[in-house]
């Protein structure tokens, strides 16, 4: 489980799809490791943490930065110079509470690339649409975790499609942005890595959902830590709940759903 705060979140480097750079005013941006390397004719042999991480590599707590890196991390040249870690967040936001810049902090499957003409992968590493565009296929990438170390793979995609947002109970009004045409998508697991939507109509606009930065639109959600808290995988959900002080497994479920889970702490 990734988190900021005490949110689940993902951790890793971003990569990208096959041996093509892309240069903006941001800086040029390298699909792969081994792609700048072979382009660039140079090579990044030493990698980089935030002192809080490195702190905890020096106490055992956590892989070096190598182990944890994924196999095809994105590389980006910036324009004049790697930023320095710390200082202060200057925000025009009066509220002291911090859980409304947790929607914002999590990271989306694909960029909006700065040219605003294109997308860029990010957290899945590819994608392709069938001819009719009815079709989307969206590669993960092996390596990808979360911050308890558990890999985020389809299965991920598939709970969250399943069994958060097409039950009732968690979901009672579903959002029409999953039925193009008035009929539900059709979420399907092509292997660990590769997740398959098939769509009535064509539909190419869903690209926008996945590129948007806010947690409350990711399709995603961990299932090797939510299930305990799910009927359909745990008969006792619902006592789990009325220990908690909740009526039903779904109130309980919502709890530890990391939408909003900054005040708690048994997820981290």
């Amino acid at each position: 489980m990734i988190r900021k705060l005490t949110v689940l979140l993902l951790t890793g480097v971003v990569c990208l799809l096959g041996l093509m750079t892309t240069s903006f005013a941001e800086g040029v941006y390298y699909d792969t490791l081994q792609g700048y390397e072979r382009l660039t004719g140079n090579k990044i042999e030493e990698f980089y943490e935030a002192p809080m991480l490195r702190t905890l590599v020096a106490a055992g707590e956590l892989p070096p930065v190598e182990e944890r890196l994924p196999k095809e991390p994105l590389v980006v040249e910036p324009v004049e110079e790697i930023g320095k870690y710390g200082g202060s967040l200057k925000t025009a936001k009066a509220s002291p509470a911090p859980r409304i810049w947790t929607y914002f902090w999590d990271q989306p499957l694909f960029m909006i690339a700065p040219d605003l003409k294109s997308i860029d992968p990010n957290i899945a590493k590819g994608y392709d649409w069938s001819d009719d565009l009815r079709t989307l296929t969206v590669y993960l990438r092996e390596g990808m975790k979360w911050s308890d170390g558990y890999p985020f793979t389809a299965d991920d995609f598939l709970f969250w499609f399943e069994d958060i947002f097409l039950n009732d109970e968690l979901n009672p009004v579903k959002s029409q942005l999953w039925s193009p045409g008035g009929e539900m998508a059709k979420v399907k697991k092509i292997d660990d890595y590769t997740v398959r939507y098939q769509f009535a109509i064509r539909y190419p606009s869903i690209m926008a959902q996945m590129t948007y930065e806010n947690r409350m639109n990711v399709c995603f959600a961990p299932k090797h830590y939510l299930k305990q808290y799910h009927i359909n995988y745990n008969p006792k959900a619902n006592e789990a709940a009325k220990e908690e002080k909740f009526d039903s497994w779904w109130q309980g479920f919502n709890y530890h759903y990391p939408y909003a889970v900054d005040k708690r702490e048994d997820v981290n």
